[in-house]
């Protein structure tokens, strides 16, 4: 008969459960360079599981290679278009494509990128 040492199996267990819950899946969706101001901005779609909600970042890259995240958004999963308004705003127009039974809800989401 095997013994197993119940400490450490407790200790296997809980680490490999808080690997998979925290396991994170970000893709790039949208990447916007703006060589005026010498930034990117990039819009990411965040998997973070079934712990928590989805979310799309919207992230501003500076050259000297900081980034900021500028607005996290729960509710969107797929952005349609966008728009450099001025040298300061970014437009960009999302949709939640989950729900596809109901009519399609576009918002507008105006962004400061200075």
């Amino acid at each position: 008969m095997m013994k197993v040492n119940l400490p450490s199996f407790c200790l296997a267990w809980g680490l490999a459960f808080y690997c998979s819950c925290n396991t994170v899946d970000r893709r790039t969706v949208l990447h916007i360079p703006i060589k005026e101001k010498g930034v990117v901005i990039n819009v990411d779609y965040v998997a973070v599981g079934a712990t928590s909600k989805d979310v799309m970042q919207i992230i501003r890259f500076s050259s000297d290679g900081k980034s900021e995240v500028l607005k996290n958004l729960e509710v969107y999963d797929t952005i349609l278009s966008y728009n450099l308004r001025d040298d300061t705003t970014l437009s960009l127009i999302f949709c939640d494509t989950v729900f596809m039974s109901r009519p399609q809800k576009l918002d507008t989401i105006n962004v400061r990128i200075n």
